[in-house]
């Protein structure tokens, strides 16, 4: 066999495996986006969804636009608040984009509708009484209260701040707050002298 034949028969070889490969991988694409479309419920645009507990409304969300899936999770993006109603406490949170994931992937029946996790990005501001926690990012626990970050925060309240480079773990039900990292920030004398029960420095 000379050795043109065996140089047109290696090339022969070479375009048809890459013919193959290019068709198995349009394949893969193709099957990856029908998945992901067919596991899209609904979408909703500037929307506005109410959470009530024994016919009282407890807390309100807003957006402009958000995404069911199958599988239990609310994506929202273009920007997304949520407020809870209290008169106690004033309490609520914006951020650029929010993945709520529910209990349970049924939205009807027992259990439908409970909240398990949210995923807070980009520009999350916080505002909790007094206090306003500023990051970039927050994974908050329906079930234990956590609001945990490992990215940078900034922490005001009344004047004073203090920052963790490492983020934070802090409970909304105990109000326990844990700082990571290098912390630094600015004090009020005056109001720790107040929470001691002493009398203000002059």
């Amino acid at each position: 066999m000379s050795k043109s034949r065996i140089f047109f028969i290696f090339i022969s070889l070479a375009v048809t495996a890459a013919a193959v490969f290019i068709y198995l991988n349009q394949s893969n694409q193709r099957s990856r986006k029908n998945i992901a479309e067919s596991s899209i419920k609904s979408k909703l645009r500037n929307y506005e969804l109410y959470r009530y507990r024994q016919d009282q409304l407890v807390a309100r969300a807003t957006g402009s636009e958000a995404t069911l899936y199958d599988q239990g999770r609310l994506v929202c993006e273009g920007g997304a608040r949520a407020v809870r109603i209290s008169r106690e406490l004033r309490q609520e949170i914006s951020s650029d984009t929010a993945e709520v994931i529910f209990q349970t992937e049924n939205f009807f029946g027992q259990g439908a509708g409970m909240v398990d996790t949210i995923l807070f990005s980009g520009n999350v501001d916080y505002v909790r009484g007094n206090s306003r926690f500023q990051t970039d990012w927050i994974k908050y626990s329906e079930k234990t209260g956590e609001a945990v970050s490992d990215r940078p925060v900034r922490i005001e309240s009344e004047g004073q701040f203090i920052a963790a480079e490492g983020g934070m773990i802090y409970n909304a039900k105990t109000e326990d707050l844990r700082l990571k990292g290098g912390v630094f920030g600015s004090l009020r004398t005056d109001l720790m002298d107040k929470q001691r029960g002493g009398k203000p420095k002059k």
